[in-house]
This record gives structure tokens, C-alpha cells and sequence, in this order.
């Protein structure tokens, strides 16, 4: 692979998403093509992403692809606190971070459409904390955000 040679003569490490983007977040992703990458570039660490939703799937994606590490998208949207010790937040975390996003949206001009999307999951994360934890099972609208 082209990629693989250039990463391994000019860059200091590679993340690899494991779709293309016409894929999107609906189909699962091919995390052969991070083992593949990881394969080639002898010399520098590879970064895998795609799918990573819980501190299991972390150690899979590691041990399947042999990457060096492990990026999070969606998985930490859908839970913030995935690979702290303390999964499940408390309120008053859950409003500090809220406030806090608030803050810097607004400090940022951050589009209507995005602060919609974090808000929502805000509102998603509260209930979380006050003890829903089916909430923690509902799906996350995919890509709500981009279109």
C-alpha cells in the first residue's frame, strides 16, 4: 500500500478508520484494514478507530489488529466516562460538563445543529445519572449532526 510507505517515511504515527466515508456509521466496520496498515508501517504506531463503544471493545480492537492504540468517536459520545473507573456519572458531573459545553459553545459560535445534537445527549446523560440506565442503550441518532 501507497499509504503505508508514505506513513512509515514522513509521519510520526497514523489513524486508521476502519470505513470509508461513504460508509458512514451504519455498516460495521473492517478492522482488517487497520491489521493490514499496522502490517506495513514497521515504524511508527498505528492509531485504530471504528466501532469502539466499551473498554472491551478497546482490548478486542487491540488484540485483533495489533494496533498500538485506540481512538473513540461515537463511543464517547455515547458515554464519556467509557474507560474511566467510574462509567456511570453523577448529576452534578453530567450538568458541569453540560454548562461547561454550554460555555465554550456559545464562546465558539458553536452551529445550532451541533449544540442541538450535545444538548440532546446531555439530556440523555442526566437521566443516565439519575439512574435510567436504559439510557445508556439508546442508540445516539448516527450522523444527526453532519447532515
Amino acid at each position: 500500500m501507497r499509504v503505508a510507505q508514505i506513513a512509515n517515511d514522513t509521519l510520526d504515527y497514523l489513524t486508521v478508520h476502519a470505513r470509508h466515508a461513504q460508509q458512514r456509521s451504519s455498516d460495521m466496520p473492517q478492522w482488517a484494514a487497520i491489521r493490514e496498515i499496522k502490517q506495513q508501517c514497521t515504524r511508527i504506531p498505528i492509531i485504530g478507530n471504528g466501532n469502539v463503544f466499551s473498554q472491551a471493545d478497546a482490548c478486542t480492537m487491540l488484540q485483533t489488529t495489533g494496533c498500538d492504540g485506540v481512538l473513540i468517536a461515537r463511543g464517547a459520545l455515547h458515554n464519556p466516562w467509557i474507560f474511566s473507573k467510574q462509567c456511570l456519572p453523577s448529576a452534578d458531573v453530567v450538568q458541569a460538563a453540560h454548562d461547561d459545553y454550554n460555555r465554550l459553545a456559545e464562546l465558539f459560535h458553536t452551529k445550532d445543529k451541533y449544540s442541538q445534537f450535545h444538548n440532546e445527549n446531555f439530556a440523555r446523560l442526566s437521566r443516565v445519572a439519575q439512574g435510567d440506565t436504559s439510557a445508556l442503550n439508546t442508540t445516539i441518532p448516527r450522523n444527526k449532526h453532519i447532515s
